[in-house]
């Protein structure tokens, strides 16, 4: 049989904005569902702290944490995600978005 993955998740912004929470919800062929929940904190309008745990699998089951900073066009993301017996990752992401978003 084809791999087969199910998702279903919600989001809500509180406090103009400033917070968001989100959970979603997923269910793979021959698997348990598996959990994932997640804020965001914009404490001035260029940062965002992030924080979130997951039980998507065995490696990164846990509490995951990272920033984000957007200046004009210009984003970067940070994120520390445990990974099991493999040790933590660190994960970076740099972007440039130009046009209208």
């Amino acid at each position: 049989p084809l791999p087969f993955t199910a998702r279903l998740g919600a989001a809500w912004h509180l406090f103009e904005w400033r917070l968001q929470l989100g959970v979603d919800a997923l269910k793979r062929r021959d698997s348990y569902i598996e959990y994932n929940i997640g804020m965001e904190y914009r404490p001035i309008k260029l940062m965002a702290l992030r924080a979130g745990y997951s039980t998507e699998n065995d490696l990164d089951k846990g509490i995951t944490a990272g920033f984000g900073i957007d200046i004009s066009a210009l984003h970067f993301d940070y994120a520390y995600v445990p990974y099991g017996a493999l040790g933590n990752t660190h994960r970076m992401t740099l972007t440039f978005r130009y046009g209208k978003n």
